[in-house]
């Protein structure tokens, strides 16, 4: 884990980080699971708001920089390309 997050604050890239300990330990574990783990405030220390809940791999500040945030520009982009539908209404 402590690697994990030494690339992550060093690349700010998931895809890259991922690869390379993939690779690099024989994994195969997909971009989802890696997903999970980048977002997971445990690895901050905290648990379900309680702060101090264990030891920490990154700070806090240095989580919330790196948690991964929907592009939704991104989505509608490939939705337009995929359908040819400009006007696309999204409920949720």
């Amino acid at each position: 884990m402590e690697e994990f997050w030494e690339m992550m604050i060093k690349y700010n890239n998931l895809y890259k980080t991922f690869t390379y300990l993939n690779n690099k330990y024989g994994l195969h574990y997909g971009y989802q699971v890696w997903n999970n783990i980048r977002n997971n405030e445990l690895y901050c220390g905290e648990y379900r708001g309680i702060k101090e809940f264990c030891e920490p791999y990154v700070s806090r500040e240095e989580w919330l920089a790196l948690k991964g945030k929907p592009n939704i520009k991104k989505a509608l982009n490939f939705c337009v390309k995929e359908t040819g539908i400009k006007n696309i209404l999204i409920a949720g």
